[in-house]
């Protein structure tokens, strides 16, 4: 069952009224279901510094450069190695997928991708395998189809506690995952 997202976004509009735990649940909701209307509360919630670990990372899954100047100022505010690392490298992913050329960024790196893995294909035999990319940054699949055999992959949310951005992604394994992917059919 589909969560209802009007509500939920209709509900965050009451966050200081609401306890922690359903503010986070509210926020990776919408962020999984990349509804916009979730921005301006994560700006809010950033911008004041009582932002915990599972918020940062919604911000994270969002990709949204309008994200970038709270999440960077943010990080400012860390003195020497104080706090949890893995807060801070959820900050520090985070402010990388929602840099503003991240997105440029990445469709470069999908269409090398794609030209990689169809090049690959055709040099091993499976021609009758299709390759093409569903999505756009951060959300972006390699979908592989041959007849009614359908096999995805996602780029950027491979891991979703750790998700790639352009400047982390490490291609050879995911050309290599997609290999993998191509082989099950």
């Amino acid at each position: 069952m589909d969560p209802d997202l009007d509500a939920m976004a209709e509900r965050l509009r009451e966050a200081p009224r609401l306890g922690p735990d359903e503010v986070a649940e509210l926020l990776l909701t919408l962020a999984e279901h990349r509804d916009r209307r979730v921005i301006a509360p994560l700006i809010d919630l950033i911008s004041s510094r009582r932002v915990d670990e599972l918020a940062v990372r919604a911000a994270g899954w969002m990709a949204d450069p309008g994200l970038h100047p709270a999440l960077v100022q943010l990080r400012a505010t860390r003195i020497g190695d104080l706090g949890e690392d893995g807060y801070w490298e959820q900050v520090d992913r985070a402010i990388g997928r929602c840099r503003p050329e991240a997105a440029d960024e990445a469709e470069e790196i999908e269409i090398s991708l794609l030209t990689a893995a169809q090049t690959s294909l055709l040099e091993s035999g499976a021609a009758v395998v299709e390759v093409g990319l569903d999505g756009e940054y951060p959300t972006t699949e390699v979908v592989l189809r041959a007849g009614d055999w359908e096999r995805r992959h996602a780029i950027w949310n491979f891991d979703e506690t750790s998700p790639d951005d352009p400047r982390t992604l490490d291609r050879a394994f995911t050309l290599y995952r997609i290999a993998n992917l191509a082989s099950w059919g």
